[in-house]
């Protein structure tokens, strides 16, 4: 009864028992750790106009428990604007996972396969610095089907495509890795063998109808 009343008054009085010479001569085990609150998961998908639709991708996804899951696209925008944008979000949130799905505006603008990249690192580090517990990183869609850009007699067209595979790769390469995102989300299957999304998913070559944002909701909560 005395070591009852002493557990229901606080973890100081226990531990103040034990650490007695006299609780140790008898045998009583020592002072267990101290286990912190469990923190509750927290889901936020960000992105450009690839995470934004009626309904965005990550609506489609059901998570289990006390598991909530949210997140913003902002269209046309870049890895660099939605990092700074996306901060704030995090921080108020005290979210523990991140999904981020960016870089298409970049390449579209013409950035150097470097600078993209540049900019995809700085955006895990600013979410691991912002105390996300799970950086997941989506590779870039399918888009080589999207007339504006990959269109019959487009010149530009390949420096598109190779900037794409670049960035990709560098998913590939820091997945799991020290300094880079805790998980990947592998797109390819949205897509042909030429790297243009499907048909049935399509909406112009580059967004996602509702089967396409669905497909790709069940690609990220596979990794999730």
């Amino acid at each position: 009864l005395f070591l009852g009343a002493l557990v229901v008054g606080g973890a100081a009085g226990l531990l103040s028992l034990l650490e007695r010479p006299a609780a140790k001569a008898v045998g009583l085990p020592l002072p267990p750790s101290v286990i912190p609150e469990k923190r509750q998961r927290i889901i936020m998908c960000f992105g450009d106009s690839l995470t934004t639709g009626n309904p965005p991708y990550f609506k489609y996804m059901k998570p289990s428990g006390g598991t909530l899951i949210n997140g913003k696209g902002w269209s046309g925008r870049q890895i660099a604007y939605i990092t700074k944008q996306a901060l704030p979000l995090v921080k108020k949130a005290n979210a523990t996972d991140v999904v981020l799905l960016a870089g298409v505006n970049n390449v579209a603008s013409g950035h150097k396969p470097e600078s993209i990249i540049a900019d995809l690192q700085t955006a895990w580090d600013a979410f691991h610095t912002a105390g996300v517990t799970r950086v997941i990183s989506v590779k870039l869609t399918p888009w080589f089907g999207y007339e504006k850009f990959f269109g019959a007699g487009k010149k530009t067209a390949q420096p598109y495509r190779d900037a794409t595979n670049a960035v990709n790769a560098y998913i590939d390469a820091r997945s799991g890795q020290p300094g880079g995102p805790e998980a990947k989300v592998e797109t390819s299957s949205l897509g042909d063998s030429n790297g243009a999304l499907l048909k049935e998913y399509s909406a112009g070559g580059l967004h996602m109808n509702a089967a396409g944002r669905q497909a790709l909701a069940a690609l990220v909560a596979k990794v999730l």
